[in-house]
């Protein structure tokens, strides 16, 4: 660094002038500051600051976002789907949502009701011959369908809507 009175040569750490005494602080610090990076309206450091506020920015919005996703429990809207069961024998087993789950048994083919986001169907045939098979309707559209015919086999079959 250079002495700003004498112009003499200095080590950059130095605080004070090796010829004439004066004090390099102040030179130093605006050496340094000349080191920033000049933008285009002549601040230097205002870069640094811009590419701060834009982080935290984009940050508060993706907090918000996620804020909004986990605040609606898996969406805001809820769907109606049919669980279907057809079968040329007995069965019995469990259907839901996430929100509640209830026991059913029947024989040969019914269908169930049910409102939520997430649904899901455990069915077992009561008998060694015959077939089950257990489909989740959504708006007229088999989301998901399985089939057995395994002696006293089971179905299980879940679609969630999101």
């Amino acid at each position: 660094m250079r002495c700003p009175n004498c112009g003499a040569y200095n080590i950059d750490n130095r605080k004070f002038c090796g010829e004439c005494g004066k004090e390099l602080q102040e030179a130093h610090a605006r050496a340094n500051e000349d080191k920033l990076p000049q933008t285009a309206n002549g601040k230097k450091g205002s870069k640094q600051l811009t590419i701060l506020v834009l982080m935290a920015v984009i940050f508060i919005v993706v907090l918000a976002v996620v804020w909004v996703a986990l605040d609606s429990p898996l969406g805001a809207t809820s769907e109606t789907a049919t669980i279907r069961i057809q079968s040329d024998t007995s069965w019995s087993g469990s259907l839901g949502t996430l929100e509640s789950s209830r026991s059913v048994d029947g024989s040969g083919s019914q269908d169930f009701q049910l409102s939520g986001d997430v649904f899901s169907a455990v069915i077992q045939k009561n008998s060694e011959t015959g077939y089950l098979t257990v489909s989740i309707v959504v708006d007229g559209v088999v989301k998901v369908t399985e089939t057995t015919t395994a002696e006293y086999g089971v179905v299980s079959v879940a679609w969630a809507d999101y």
